[in-house]
């Protein structure tokens, strides 16, 4: 048996597939121009549900989700394209994620204005371990 994505890769031509890298390309610089006059309206769009926001990372699908979706949905892709690309997912996130503590800390501007932001950053992480400690019970005593 065939899979699903079978018919449909059979007859995606070159043309079309230069149409969505040009879409792509459009769609990402006029999302730049809009993250130039607010940046907040790119990173956290107000029009999306919950499950949308979820699923974002920085005003863009988080890339754990882009690598599962290819995982999913490139049939021919081998364990060494995906162990690298985990690697490099792994690496370019934890660099951007240290940038991103760099900047926000030489922008404030006191050591009290440090604190508070690690404050809240152990806060919202205790908070998200005991949503999921909370699931987690709800999913066993219904199991029960």
């Amino acid at each position: 048996m065939s899979h699903p994505n079978h018919l449909l890769t059979t007859f995606i031509t070159f043309s079309e597939v230069s149409r969505v890298l040009t879409h792509y390309q459009e769609y990402y610089e006029r999302k730049y121009r809009i993250a130039d006059e607010d940046v907040f309206l790119v990173i956290s769009p107000p029009w999306l549900n919950t499950l949308e926001l979820s699923l974002l990372w920085i005003g863009g699908y988080k890339p754990s989700q882009v690598l599962r979706l290819a995982t999913d949905s490139v049939l021919d892709l081998n364990a060494d394209q995906l162990k690298s690309s985990m690697e490099t997912l792994f690496q370019e996130d934890n660099g951007l994620r240290e940038m991103t503590v760099s900047y926000i800390l030489e922008k404030l501007e006191s050591a009290h204005q440090k604190l508070k932001f690690f404050a809240a950053a152990i806060q919202l992480h205790l908070r998200v371990g005991a949503v999921r400690n909370q699931r987690d019970a709800e999913r066993r005593a219904s199991r029960a």
